[in-house]
């Protein structure tokens, strides 16, 4: 299953430098790839990818990263991707086979957005392995140090990734919840720029 999503209205996600998008993504808590969307190269990636694809950092950056995905899905990310880069779409969730080195075949969810740069347009990618997830409409147990959401153009929280303790409440509370909610005031106007 492949969910597609477009910004309604606004702005689209731009960066004047892509080594802004590159360092973000390696402090990252969670496994974040960054793609050339034009060429597919892997310009960077952090150690929990590497972990997760069962690599290195080194051995993930300036490769192919259709060459990853099982053989039989690679005709549909090469589509996809070119959609992104295409402007026709800002994103998509999938699942998606990803081969290891060694051969494995290792399932995961991958949320992409692209960003567009001052001369070419980026995907960025958030990982986690598919056995994270319970069902497609159930949370896992236990508690996690990231807390990842999903909004809709109104910024309603529409699905948590995980359990929200680190909130204080559970994740099937927050759905329907204004992200703003959750954001200090003091801080509002940052986050909004971010």
């Amino acid at each position: 299953t492949v969910i597609i999503f477009r910004a309604k209205t606004g702005p689209r996600m731009t960066v004047e430098d892509v080594e802004d998008v590159i360092a973000s993504v390696k402090a990252l808590p969670v496994a974040a790839v960054v793609t050339d969307l034009a060429t597919y190269e892997i310009v960077a990636a952090n150690e929990k990818a590497a972990e997760l694809l069962r690599t290195t950092v080194d051995e993930l950056v300036g490769t192919d990263v259709i060459g990853h995905i099982r053989p039989d899905e690679q005709g549909s990310a090469r589509q996809a991707q070119s959609a992104m880069a295409a402007k026709a779409i800002d994103g998509y969730h999938v699942v998606r086979d990803v081969v290891t080195p060694e051969g494995a075949d290792v399932q995961l969810h991958v949320w992409g957005r692209r960003v567009d740069g001052p001369h070419s347009s980026y995907g960025t990618w958030f990982l986690t392995a598919a056995e994270a997830f319970a069902s497609d409409n159930e949370l896992p147990d236990g508690e996690h140090d990231v807390v990842l959401a999903l909004t809709n153009h109104d910024w309603q929280i529409q699905y948590m990734s995980a359990d929200a303790s680190l909130l204080g409440v559970t994740g099937a509370e927050l759905r329907g919840f204004p992200l703003l909610g959750l954001v200090h005031p003091s801080v509002a106007a940052k986050f909004l720029k971010a």
